[in-house]
């Protein structure tokens, strides 16, 4: 079992109740149980305007769809590959959405770029987000082995 300490780090308010949820349930759904033991708090600040009309223009080209987080981060790292761009996958909690959200994003230079939720580019109010990397090549083999686009965390065939 995973212990926090929230004095620990800064990455939301949300910290200990994603940790708590994580604990509650790695026995039962093994993509919780790689997250817990492979992940971490993601950073999280205001993006700057031109990051927000990269994710913009990300967007429109990539044809993303709301609710459809793997679907679009699968998406932009399969068009994408060898760009600064980071495929994450975990939990997401919020004062939208205050309980434990699987979910999937990206990352630039370690700051998460929301390219799902209904007000991206810009987070979730008081959005928290606790998640694993995945390399490219990963999340590139596993859409060609299986066509379809699902979370990458669990797949015990990497």
């Amino acid at each position: 079992m995973m212990q926090h300490n929230q004095s620990e780090s800064a990455y939301g308010k949300y910290e200990d109740s994603i940790i708590d949820f994580l604990n509650k349930i790695e026995r039962l759904d093994e993509e919780a149980a790689e997250y817990l033991s492979k992940g971490s708090f993601r950073k999280c600040q205001v993006l700057t305007k031109n990051e927000k009309e990269r994710v913009k223009n990300l967007q429109e080209t990539h044809d993303m769809a709301k609710k459809q987080c793997y679907r679009n981060c699968q998406t932009l790292i399969l068009h994408e590959p060898s760009s600064d761009y980071k495929y994450v996958e975990g939990y997401v909690m919020s004062d939208i959405a205050p309980i434990p959200i699987q979910h999937a994003w990206i990352e630039v230079n370690g700051i998460v770029w929301e390219v799902t939720t209904p007000n991206s580019p810009d987070l979730p109010t008081g959005a928290t987000y606790y998640g694993t990397h995945y390399p490219s090549s990963q999340v590139c083999k596993q859409l060609a082995e299986i066509e379809a686009f699902y979370p990458v965390a669990g797949d015990s065939r990497y």
